[in-house]
């Protein structure tokens, strides 16, 4: 299993990008395509793996000693993750967090703001800000609270993920959504109810002090 960790995490992410670019294909078919490309083509320099990092920012200011973490994977061996840093296909970055609180202060940026911003919102929040919506923020869209037609600014105090239906639901009548802070997105329903959704912090927040 540990051997098939890096391959699968590859195919994914080769997967979600050519359905992002518009492939018609369903992603089941697409990983297993890319998969048979992978395993079997000549060709797979283009197929390339992101790892993220969890970083304390108290460690780089070197308050303490505290380590990273590969994010979005609850134990990998050490073994994997040097096999992944070697390959020359993978791209490494780090997300800061604040120990604290455990919440993320600042994303590695080695792409234009834009895509570092909306990578910066989807590590924050996870899944679709709609209430009781599991789909995680990797396959949302990235939506202004405030629509854009509406002077609604591109910042992260604007900007939370959203699937796309949901997207299209906050559209209707009755439905209204507010995001009164980054981490916060507020979404009332034609019938009243009000729902907070709060990003998650990156890391557990540490204990206080005694």
């Amino acid at each position: 299993m540990e051997q098939l960790y890096p391959a699968y995490v590859r195919i994914d992410q080769h997967a979600r990008r050519l359905k992002q670019q518009g492939d018609t294909r369903s992603l089941d078919n697409l990983r297993f395509d890319v998969a048979v490309d992978h395993f079997c083509g000549e060709n797979q320099s283009h197929i390339k793996t992101i790892v993220w990092v969890t970083v304390p920012h108290t460690t780089l200011l070197g308050v303490d000693d505290k380590p990273g973490e590969l994010f979005g994977v609850d134990i990998l061996p050490a073994q994997v993750v040097c096999e992944l840093a070697a390959d020359k296909k993978s791209t490494w970055r780090r997300i800061l967090y604040d120990p604290p609180s455990g919440m993320i202060t600042d994303v590695g940026r080695k792409r234009y703001p834009p895509a570092a911003m909306a990578e910066n919102i989807r590590l924050r929040f996870r899944r679709c800000t709609h209430p009781g919506c599991d789909r995680p923020a990797t396959r949302c869209q990235i939506d202004h609270t405030l629509r854009h037609a509406d002077h609604g600014r591109t910042c992260l105090c604007n900007l939370n993920p959203r699937c796309e239906r949901h997207n299209l639901c906050k559209e209707k009548p009755g439905w209204h959504v507010e995001q009164p802070e980054p981490d916060v997105v507020i979404t009332r329903s034609p019938l009243g109810h009000e729902v907070a959704v709060r990003a998650e912090p990156i890391a557990d927040p540490d204990p206080p002090p005694f």
